[in-house]
C-alpha cells in the first residue's frame, strides 16, 4: 500500500506545503488568491507563484519540518515499555512460540500501517490549525475570496479530531503496544525455549 506524501517527499515547495498541512490545490489557491491551474503547475515546479502569493505562503512555509525550514520535525509517537517477564514455564514446543511470533509481527505491521494512516490527517489538522492565525495575519483585508476560504479551512481541520475517529486511532494505539509487548516477550523466551 503507497504511504501518504509528506513534506519531506515533497519536489517543490507548495507540495511540501499542501502535504505537510493536508490542503487541497483549490482551497489552497483560494487562499493565495490564484487560479487552481497555477497551484497545479506550482506544485510540480513548472510555474512560479507570483510575489503576492509566495508572501501569503510564508507563515505555512515557516512552519514545516526540515528540509523546507528549521521547524522542529513532528515528534515521534512512543511506544510503552514491556513489563517484566514471567518466568517461561517448560514448553517443549518453541515451534509454537516461533509461529505466534510471526503471527504478531505480521499483525504489528498491518496495525502499525493502519495507525499511520488514521494519524495523518490528524497530525496534518493540528498543524493547520496551528498556523491559520498567521495565515490571517498575511492576507490583506480586500482579499475577500481568501478570507471566505479561511473557516472553510478550519471546519475542515477540526472534522478529523472529532471523537470518533480519535476513539478508533486510541484502539489501533493499544493495540500496536500490545503487540510490542507480546513480541518482546516471544523474543525473550524463544533463545530459552
Amino acid at each position: 500500500m503507497r504511504q501518504p506524501p509528506t513534506a519531506a517527499t515533497a519536489r517543490s515547495l507548495l507540495a511540501a506545503v499542501r502535504a505537510h498541512f493536508g490542503i487541497g490545490q483549490v482551497p489552497l489557491a483560494a487562499y493565495l488568491g490564484v487560479s487552481g491551474s497555477l497551484v497545479a503547475m506550482a506544485d510540480t515546479n513548472r510555474r512560479e507563484l507570483p510575489t503576492s502569493a509566495l508572501l501569503r505562503l510564508v507563515p505555512l512555509a515557516v512552519a514545516l519540518p526540515p528540509p523546507w525550514s528549521n521547524a522542529p520535525p513532528d515528534p515521534a509517537p512512543t511506544v510503552m515499555p514491556a513489563p517484566a517477564l514471567p518466568p517461561l514455564p517448560d514448553v517443549p514446543a518453541a515451534a509454537a512460540l516461533q509461529h505466534r511470533l510471526r503471527i504478531c509481527e505480521g499483525e504489528l505491521l498491518r496495525t502499525s500501517r493502519a495507525l499511520a494512516r488514521a494519524a495523518h490527517p490528524v497530525a496534518q489538522a493540528r498543524r493547520l490549525l496551528a498556523v491559520l492565525p498567521a495565515m490571517a495575519a498575511t492576507l490583506p483585508p480586500d482579499a475577500t475570496r481568501a478570507h471566505r476560504q479561511l473557516p472553510f479551512l478550519e471546519a475542515n481541520a477540526r472534522d478529523y479530531l472529532r471523537p470518533e475517529p480519535t476513539a478508533a486511532r486510541a484502539l489501533l494505539t493499544i493495540r500496536v503496544a500490545a503487540l510490542h509487548h507480546e513480541i518482546g516477550w516471544l523474543r525473550d523466551w524463544l533463545p530459552a525455549a
